[in-house]
């Protein structure tokens, strides 16, 4: 249930819905893409901000919830690229609501220990 607010036009009570949600992301993203460098650093609203962004966006509009978030967050550590933090956070989400599992190390890491070991996970 929701507060009362003239910015995103709720009233108190009303339901948190999925069109509610698309307007506080949309919303709240833009203040973070506007922000000045000193809250924000302007790097980031093109490197790890769409990463952040894209990550609750699944994490809110997928049914199964893992519940370590921070996990979302390790597997992208230093990726700056949202095709490949989509991919990954689909995996990890997969992977969880598959059978539990968690992917905790971070990718890019993963995939250089394998490259040292000739390309072949353990």
């Amino acid at each position: 249930m929701t507060e009362a607010d003239t910015e995103t036009g709720t009233s108190d009570g009303d339901p948190f819905t999925a069109e509610l949600f698309e307007k506080l992301l949309v919303s709240e993203y833009a203040k973070l893409r506007a922000a000045g460098n000193r809250d924000v650093h302007d790097n980031s609203k093109h490197t790890t901000l769409p990463i952040a962004r894209e990550i609750v966006d699944r994490y809110v509009r997928t049914d199964v919830k893992a519940p370590w978030y921070i996990d979302l967050l390790n597997i992208n550590l230093n990726n700056h690229d949202l095709d490949e933090a989509r991919r990954r956070i689909g995996l990890y989400m997969e992977a969880y609501a598959g059978d539990g599992t968690r992917i905790t190390e971070n990718l890019d890491f993963v995939a250089a220990r394998d490259e040292e070991r000739g390309g072949h996970s353990e």
